[in-house]
């Protein structure tokens, strides 16, 4: 070795690594102007798995009545979402079961609901059927983050929480996406609130 050359202290150098990652995060969260950039900033601060599936569950609400106007008694979808809940304040291995078997059970809500829109709509063309159908998709696909969530390691939950937002725009304006992801995300890392 060299005698000019340093040597470079592991945990010194994760610290400034890691220092560096968090001020990128909050930059992105500050000048964010899509979900996907909050998104993009939660993943950069490491947000914990139940952040996700805490916005999951709520993107998936807004959009339940649509789903519920369109099949009243179909309730897969809401008790996903209150599975869900119960997961994200009480993350138990019995709840985590729970919530698995209720996301299952959305995700074939959706998959009837866009086969019997798909059937109007060859029928009579309803539109608004349609509509219906993007909604359910939307309340069901928050049931993949929330399951992985529960489950699985690995960036997975990260690229779920982009496809709900995805599909819930069909059914919730872009600020009440932007605000609803804020929403959790000063509920976990409250310095990223605007002072």
């Amino acid at each position: 070795m060299s005698p000019t050359a340093k040597i470079v202290d592991p945990a010194e150098f994760v610290q400034s690594f890691t220092a560096t990652k968090y001020k990128e995060g909050i930059e992105v969260w500050r000048d964010a102007e899509t979900p996907a950039d909050l998104i993009f900033a939660l993943r950069t601060l490491k947000a914990p798995k139940a952040a996700y599936a805490e916005i999951s569950a709520a993107l998936a609400e807004e959009v339940l009545p649509a789903f519920e106007k369109k099949y009243p008694c179909d309730l897969r979808p809401r008790k996903a979402v209150e599975a869900a809940k119960a997961w994200i304040k009480n993350r138990t291995a019995a709840n985590a079961r729970a919530a698995e078997e209720a996301s299952n059970d959305a995700w074939h809500a959706a998959d009837y609901a866009t086969d019997a829109t798909l059937m109007m709509v060859a029928n009579d063309g309803a539109a608004d059927a349609a509509s219906a159908a993007y909604n359910a998709a939307a309340v069901a696909s928050a049931a993949y983050p929330i399951f992985n969530a529960c489950h699985v390691e690995g960036d997975y939950t990260i690229y779920a929480i982009y496809g709900t937002v995805d599909a819930a725009k069909t059914g919730i304006p872009n600020q009440r996406i932007l605000d609803t992801i804020k929403e959790v995300g000063y509920r976990y890392f409250s310095f990223l609130k605007p002072s």
